[in-house]
């Protein structure tokens, strides 16, 4: 990938390890078959320029139709049908016995322009979303210029053409302004940066392995299926859930006496089963499948006595339990994965009885796209609760999506300490108005048309 922010290489990311894994794999410009570019980036032209020496082509992302030489235009905002259609485009443009399966050589020459498809736009598809912000530096991860990851494609099985993509649709802005943040923090709007809506709404895209029905199961075990409430009788009105009650406490307990410790802790189960936590590693092995039935009962039903026992590992165990989760890859977790996991089963789509409802919240930082979970609507919350405060109301109403689907990605990122109430601490500039042009000549001709003599 050339000339991708930080930002959207890890939505991009996240979608190759879902939805487009059969058809997208990052890897080394050496062995990379195609080249996709981010063309609204700044300086993404000269990068392109520089790689002029290879015959490899190019998917180009960008709002404005780019036409160039041996690539394909993706308009923005980007779709999972248009990343999908670009990859069987590209075919064409692949030598042949490549990965996605040219039928025939691609053979450029100095004499002989390439033809360059294009994905144009239609308003039958879906936007994957909010699209690209210019981050905060907390978010900016150091790839390098020496970076040279590319994007290459395996695979595909394309027995039909998908629909093609669509303009965004607005979000929702009741009695709000949407121009620029404010210093007043009563009346909330968005960044002032330029946004393309590039990115995606993950929530309107199954896997691969689950079909819709099944995708649609496990998004109801992790957010629930409680109906929207009216905010202003809330307190009475929603399902709120008690943590104290639940695995997700014990865990919480069991890994803050592990940092303390600076050691692993080991939770032992009465059918034998076993949660390690390693936070000096930043690994959870955990024998259940973390996507059972079992592991879902366990998480949101309330834990009985003797369930569970707290174990610390001596060092005469250590060296079993660390051949235990070295080879077995598949039950080992990154530990901010299997907490959101863990915290969306408890939740099930409610708030902690102990969550203020009239608070303003932020979110400092985004969660791990490429290890979480998928629930839906995740790429839109987030951008929408960084963006600017607001309370878990008002972001629903923003985005104009169930509550649920809100209070759980809030219950989840606030477990991962991503949350942070809105003080009014931080300050925003509101967007200065146009100076108007006072001159002669405008007061003459605005008194011509009768707008008074000013």
């Amino acid at each position: 990938m050339l000339s991708i922010s930080p930002h959207n290489r890890a939505i991009l990311e996240f979608f190759f390890a879902g939805a487009g894994k059969q058809l997208f794999k990052v890897t080394s410009l050496a062995d990379a078959e195609t080249l996709i570019i981010d063309f609204d980036h700044p300086g993404a032209d000269l990068e392109w320029q520089q790689r002029t020496e290879t015959t490899k082509p190019g998917i180009v992302l960008s709002v404005r139709e780019v036409q160039l030489p041996n690539t394909i235009w993706v308009p923005k905002p980007l779709t999972s049908q248009a990343l999908t259609k670009a990859a069987e485009q590209i075919r064409s443009l692949l030598p042949q016995g490549g990965l996605i399966g040219a039928e025939k050589e691609y053979t450029p020459t100095a004499t002989t322009p390439v033809q360059t498809p294009t994905v144009k736009p239609n308003t039958a598809a879906h936007p994957f979303g909010l699209g690209q912000r210019k981050p905060r530096p907390s978010l900016l991860l150091d790839f390098g210029k020496d970076d040279s990851d590319t994007l290459t494609k395996a695979k595909p099985t394309l027995a039909e053409k998908p629909p093609l993509p669509a303009a965004p649709k607005e979000l929702p802005k009741p009695n709000l302004p949407s121009k620029s943040l404010v210093r007043d923090t009563t009346k909330p709007t968005p960044l002032e940066e330029p946004v393309d809506n590039s990115f995606l709404n993950f929530g309107a895209i199954a896997s691969p392995e689950q079909n819709q029905e099944q995708q649609e199961q496990r998004w109801k075990l992790l957010c629930g299926t409680q109906a929207d409430v009216n905010p202003a009788n809330a307190q009475t009105a929603m399902q709120r859930f008690t943590p104290d009650n639940y695995l997700l406490k014990i865990v919480l307990n069991a890994l803050q006496q592990a940092k303390q410790a600076g050691t692993a802790i080991q939770l032992k189960f009465d059918t034998y089963d076993q949660i390690l936590l390693l936070p000096h590693l930043n690994l959870a092995y955990c024998s259940f499948d973390l996507n059972s039935d079992k592991f879902a009962t366990l998480c949101n039903t309330p834990i009985q006595a003797g369930k569970v026992h707290l174990h610390t590992p001596t060092a005469a165990e250590l060296p079993t339990l660390e051949q235990t989760y070295r080879a077995d890859k598949q039950h080992t977790h990154n530990l901010e994965s299997i907490l959101w996991t863990v915290t969306l089963l408890a939740s099930h789509g409610r708030l902690n009885r102990d969550v203020n409802i009239s608070q303003r919240w932020v979110l400092k930082h985004w969660p791990n796209l490429t290890r979480v979970e998928n629930i839906p609507h995740v790429m839109r919350i987030a951008a929408a609760w960084q963006q600017r405060p607001g309370t878990v109301f008002d972001v629903a109403q923003w985005l104009d999506i169930p509550q649920r689907q809100v209070f759980a990605f809030f219950t989840a990122a606030s477990v991962l300490g991503l949350m942070a109430m809105d003080e009014g601490k931080v300050e925003y500039q509101e967007k200065e108005a146009p100076k108007k042009n006072r001159g002669l000549f405008s007061r003459l001709l605005k008194r011509l048309l009768g707008g008074g003599g000013n």
